[in-house]
């Protein structure tokens, strides 16, 4: 309508209030003038608050950001506090269980056949620490990530991923709480542990109940606050942005929407209703829209840069998607292949290598091995941490080919070509290799022995026989992640923890959570 088009236009220019001064003396001149005047002055007062309200940002936009500002903020400290309760849960939960097993071997030593209740119990159990882990490890990425950010909207996505890991790991402790609780009457020892266990599982549900519905409030908040932005030729705003935006829309006809909503920067806008299509990024200094082509993840690319420390601007963020085709695109696929070629020999028979070098570099290999979003993170935008895998790279295929693990070292240097790595890797020389030169100077024995005199064949004789113990002292079998032991010391030796049961030890790569040895 008119009016609100002279509103908007006024409003701009501060010019109502003005009008309003203009008109007061003609006013006072009227007959009746006091009514006249308060009414005047009452015209005057909502004009003022309504302009203060609609053109000093105080609008519903404002609200929205200030009250998911404010939920967000619980949703931190809810998350902190779910962490600890579930280190709590998951302690109690490896207690009652380590009691099942304990039960179940001593069943088999006494060779009496283990009830199947028993056996679904420690089934069960197992589920339930799976479970927890699930847990412990989605609080932590988003702790990882929520933590560095600095306007509510950059964590929305991560809002509704952990929403709905918590949300099903909810369910599934919701339905095995009852169970538990029962099954723990199944031990003939470890009955203590039962009221232990029943306000684990008690505090865990009521922590993870009122942690989903405090990410569904912000999350439905921030969601509204997002889309409340939008722009294109199918919106009805006519803020500068929008005009700018329009104008920008006829000049390309590649950005395929007519609407553009806000997203994660909340300087990037997406398209509405169309699938996958161009994006585009707002500089609020130069007051001008820029093109993200859909194949670069420029919202990936903002979160890993959060992860690394850094909060980019639109300009900074369009420098990087500028070079992500050459550089960014590259280094993120090695990172996510490197994750399981590190992971298979990790949980492998040469844990201990890996153990060894992560020891080295102070745990940073363990620690981003465990959270693969900070892996990539790291590696593509954090150039010394890349160096420093690179280093962890070459140091366990050193320790490798020290262990014989000719083919695991071969697998490593496959790895760096196929990815370009650039890493001066020391290989064997199969030519010189010892297996090889001892298979040969057996097979010429008979023929030299010949020729040679009694003294020479005695001490022929002799070789042979100091062989095979210089082989059998080469190979005793070695200490590594996983071996059971009489003593912690033989762990400590070979550089890794140790956990002990009744009757015997068990080592464990450091950082590994899951090693326990209460079946021992």
């Amino acid at each position: 309508m008119a009016w609100q088009r002279q509103f908007r236009h006024d409003c701009g220019s501060g010019s109502i209030p003005g009008k309003v001064f203009r008109h007061l003396p003609f006013t006072l001149r009227l007959p009746s003038s006091l009514p006249v005047l308060l009414l005047a002055l009452a015209a005057l007062t909502m004009l003022g608050w309504y302009r203060a309200a609609s053109c000093h940002g105080q609008s519903s936009y404002g609200e929205a950001y200030e009250q998911s500002r404010d939920e967000f903020k619980s949703v931190q400290e809810s998350v902190a506090s779910t962490k600890s309760t579930v280190e709590n849960t998951k302690k109690a939960v490896d207690a009652v269980e380590a009691q099942i097993r304990l039960k179940i071997q001593q069943l088999r030593k006494a060779g009496q056949p283990v009830p199947d209740n028993l056996k679904n119990a420690a089934a069960r159990f197992r589920n339930a620490r799976l479970a927890l882990k699930r847990s412990r490890d989605a609080l932590a990425n988003f702790g990882d990530y929520s933590e560095k950010i600095t306007a509510v909207t950059d964590v929305y996505d991560e809002i509704k991923e952990l929403r709905g890991k918590m949300e099903a790991d909810r369910q599934s402790m919701g339905d095995l709480a009852a169970e538990l609780r029962a099954l723990g009457t199944l031990m003939e020892k470890g009955g203590e542990y039962v009221p232990i266990l029943g306000d684990a599982i008690k505090a865990y549900g009521a922590v993870t109940t009122g942690l989903v519905d405090k990410l569904g409030e912000v999350a439905v908040t921030i969601d509204s606050n997002r889309n409340q932005d939008q722009l294109g030729h199918g919106t009805h705003d006519t803020s500068e942005k929008n005009r700018i935006f329009r104008e920008f829309q006829r000049s390309h006809p590649e950005l395929i929407a007519d609407v553009y909503h806000r997203s994660v920067p909340a300087y990037l806008y997406e398209p509405v209703g169309v699938g996958e299509g161009n994006s585009v990024l707002w500089d609020e200094e130069s007051r001008q829209f820029f093109i993200v082509p859909a194949d670069v993840p420029a919202k990936d690319i903002f979160k890993m840069s959060l992860l690394v420390e850094k909060r980019l601007a639109a300009s900074e963020l369009q420098l990087l998607m500028s070079h992500w085709q050459e550089s960014g695109a590259p280094h993120l696929e090695t990172a996510r292949a490197m994750q399981p070629l590190l992971n298979d020999l990790r949980q492998g028979p040469f844990a201990d290598v890996v153990s060894r070098v992560s020891r080295e570099g102070d745990g940073l290999l363990y620690r981003l091995l465990r959270n693969p979003r900070l892996f990539e993170a790291l590696y593509v935008y954090g150039p010394d941490t890349r160096l420093k895998l690179h280093r962890d790279l070459l140091a366990i295929h050193d320790s490798l080919i020290a262990e014989g693990a000719l083919d695991q070292a071969a697998a490593i240097r496959n790895f760096s070509r196929q990815h370009r790595l650039e890493i001066a890797f020391a290989v064997p020389d199969p030519a010189v290799s010892p297996k090889p030169a001892k298979k040969t100077a057996e097979k010429k024995k008979p023929a030299a022995a010949a020729k040679q005199p009694a003294t020479q064949k005695k001490e022929a004789k002799k070789e042979p026989r100091q062989k095979p113990a210089a082989k059998a002292a080469a190979a005793k079998p070695k200490t590594k992640a996983g071996s059971v032991v009489g003593s912690c010391s033989a762990c400590a030796d070979a550089g890794l923890d140790c956990a002990c049961g009744r009757e015997a030890c068990r080592c464990c790569a450091p950082g590994d959570s899951d090693c326990n040895a209460f079946d021992l």
